[in-house]
């Protein structure tokens, strides 16, 4: 599926990964012979034996020595969780994506002076947008129409079937709705459709159409997909690893476009 230059990349995504693992491991290793050494001292202080003076300057060294190892460890740790949840996602993406083409994305472009932190703010800006939009209820001529399909759906399932009425049989009415609302979708379905849009959210001014709001988010999800490129760009472009992600775009990741 992907191109050899995505495949390069996701090969490096995976080297990352291997090595925050390995440096996490090493920091964790550290902890053993540290602990060796001041467990005594500690155990002797909880006890509430006096330490030598010497004793009590050795536990504080270890002390920090100790704090500061825990904290190494909690760092690549951090890392190596963000990597491994990033490469997870990538093959998800690739798994989801198997058999559709695949190219090269063009370079970004740049602007001057231009960031890894200031495309971060843009991409948290664009995301709020995103999310923002989403909870603009369209106008009530599109809810209108939504609400009527549903109605009309609902409608069909409470319609009743009747036999006998050829004299021949028995006469008998069948419902086949387990509760009332698909009766009242069939007996009444212009009422309940207006009484189901007078309980909508209320929302400023005339809410957006259906193919507004499509339209909006599309654009708004293009210029996210831009950002995350140049966000990609800046991170290869800087002379060492760069905090990552887990929520980055595959296709930033790989540099591709799916066709």
């Amino acid at each position: 599926m992907l191109t050899p230059k995505a495949q390069a990349k996701f090969n490096d995504l995976r080297s990352l990964v291997v090595d925050a693992g390995s440096r996490t491991a090493a920091a964790r290793a550290q902890l053993p012979d540290l602990d060796a050494r001041r467990s005594p001292l500690a155990v002797k202080k909880n006890n509430g034996k006096s330490l030598f003076p010497e004793e009590a300057s050795a536990l504080e060294v270890l002390d920090r020595e100790h704090a500061a190892i825990v904290e190494k460890i909690r760092v690549r740790h951090s890392v190596y969780a963000t990597l491994s949840q990033l490469a997870l996602q990538v093959e998800r993406f690739m798994e989801e994506n198997a058999g559709r083409q695949v190219v090269d994305a063009p370079s970004p472009n740049i602007e001057a002076g231009e960031t890894v932190a200031s495309v971060r703010e843009k991409i948290a800006t664009c995301k709020g947008q995103i999310a923002s939009l989403k909870r603009v209820r369209l106008g009530d001529g599109d809810m209108t129409e939504i609400l009527r399909r549903y109605v009309a759906e609902q409608g069909e399932r409470g319609r009743p079937v009747i036999t006998g009425a050829d004299g021949l049989k028995p006469f008998r009415v069948t419902w086949n709705a387990q509760n009332p609302w698909p009766l009242l979708a069939w007996l009444d379905p212009d009422k309940l459709v207006q009484r189901l849009l007078d309980e909508l959210p209320k929302s400023e001014g005339e809410g957006m159409s259906a193919y507004d709001k499509a339209e909006r988010l599309k654009g708004l999800h293009d210029e996210l997909l831009s950002l995350e490129r140049i966000e990609e760009a800046l991170i290869e472009a800087f002379p060492f690893p760069l905090d990552r992600r887990v929520d980055a775009d595959p296709r930033a990741v790989l540099g591709i476009a799916v066709i």
